[in-house]
């Protein structure tokens, strides 16, 4: 899913996506340079424009930089791979920021935690490989569709004390 079609996807879905805490450019710049690689603009603009929600796939950018740091030390998880969601056992949300494929998107992987513990060379086998961060949001979206009330798809700042 090519950049513009994924903002049209967002915006039709709306209520999935706007939620809490947006990033800054600062916080992507300052993330960017620590992992030493970058994210595609898909992930910048939507947790700049409308921050973490149902369907946005990815828990928490701050919490998923340090432990993709942390990996790199104790695993040697290349240096091209950013973990953007740690589900335990559930396996992990795997951005490859070496695997361009169109535009401005990366391929993510959805992999099993023990493929991923075990890793100490590229590639691994994916269960799952997405060619966009877009595709993957669909995929989160879809999932979450069948899990989470109705009442509670709406964001209100009221419920959060923001």
């Amino acid at each position: 899913m090519d950049f513009d079609a994924f903002r049209q996807f967002v915006e039709s879905n709306i209520d999935w996506f706007r939620g809490r805490l947006p990033e800054t450019d600062a916080t992507f710049t300052g993330y960017e340079s620590a992992l030493g690689c970058r994210f595609p603009a898909s992930i910048r603009w939507l947790l700049t424009t409308h921050g973490y929600w149902h369907a946005t796939g990815i828990p928490n950018l701050d919490e998923s930089v340090t432990l993709t740091l942390q990996l790199r030390q104790s695993i040697a998880l290349p240096n091209d791979f950013v973990i953007l969601a740690d589900h335990g056992d559930g396996g992990v949300i795997v951005l490859d920021s070496s695997s361009l494929t169109m535009g401005d998107e990366f391929t993510i992987h959805d992999v099993d935690a023990a493929t991923l513990h075990g890793l100490d060379v590229k590639p691994f086998p994916p269960d799952i490989v997405y060619d966009s961060f877009g595709q993957y949001a669909k995929s989160v979206l879809e999932s979450q569709r069948s899990i989470i009330d109705p009442p509670d798809v709406v964001y209100d700042p009221r419920a959060f004390g923001d």
